[in-house]
């Protein structure tokens, strides 16, 4: 389940790029928190306290402002252009009695024998939408790969997640499938068996010019 950390923060009275850019210069990262119908809280935390909750994939905090704390979740962060710097981000209030949706990456698990027999691994769903409370957010959405053979495949409806969590999408969209190898043979057939283009405008070499 997801681990709920503490997170310390100062509220701030000042905005704008130019006071943010001060705030980082400081070693403090600027935020926002938001949501349950109250007001916006704009709000610093250290970055030292900050990092190792993002790096951790920490979904949930425990949001201490001037000695309240709010139970929050990780909504949006915004990194620098050029760096794995944050420059900012949002956290949305929830209430730990009420399902939340939240969008979660897969894994995947395991060889496939059959990518191992010179499959081709596709991976055609890269995130799936769940719904828990805030207190069961998975840490992961693992996708077990390790007994799929070449035609096998996986499908929403085979993904695992914990009692109390349901995932949203389709049962039936399919997450990833183990493709037969592509023959040079079959690439050479269809190269030499291709059409050759019609010239427009050519004239038939049986018919005599005016």
């Amino acid at each position: 389940m997801a681990e709920t950390a503490k997170l310390v923060g100062e509220k701030r009275d000042t905005t704008g790029t130019s006071a943010s850019r001060k705030m980082r210069s400081a070693g403090r990262i600027p935020g926002n928190l938001y949501g349950l119908g109250r007001e916006c809280v704009n709000f610093s935390v250290a970055e030292e306290a900050l990092r190792p909750l993002i790096n951790s994939d920490v979904k949930v905090v425990d949001l201490d402002l001037d000695g309240t704390t709010e139970l929050a979740l990780f909504r949006e962060i915004q990194w620098d252009t050029f760096s794995r710097d944050v420059q900012h981000f949002d956290l949305q209030r929830v209430d730990p009695t009420k399902r939340i949706r939240v969008e979660l990456a897969l894994e995947l698990r395991g060889t496939s024998p059959g990518v191992l027999g010179g499959g081709v691994l596709d991976l055609s769903t890269r995130t799936v939408e769940v719904e828990c409370l805030a207190h069961n957010i998975p840490d992961h959405i693992y996708v077990k790969i390790s007994e799929l053979q070449i035609g096998d495949a996986v499908h929403v409806s085979d993904l695992e997640v914990p009692e109390g969590a349901a995932i949203l999408d389709d049962p039936a969209t399919l997450v990833v499938r183990v493709n037969s190898p592509v023959e040079e043979e079959e690439v050479e057939e269809t190269v030499e068996g291709a059409a050759e283009p019609e010239l427009v405008g050519r004239q038939a070499e049986t018919e005599s010019p005016e």
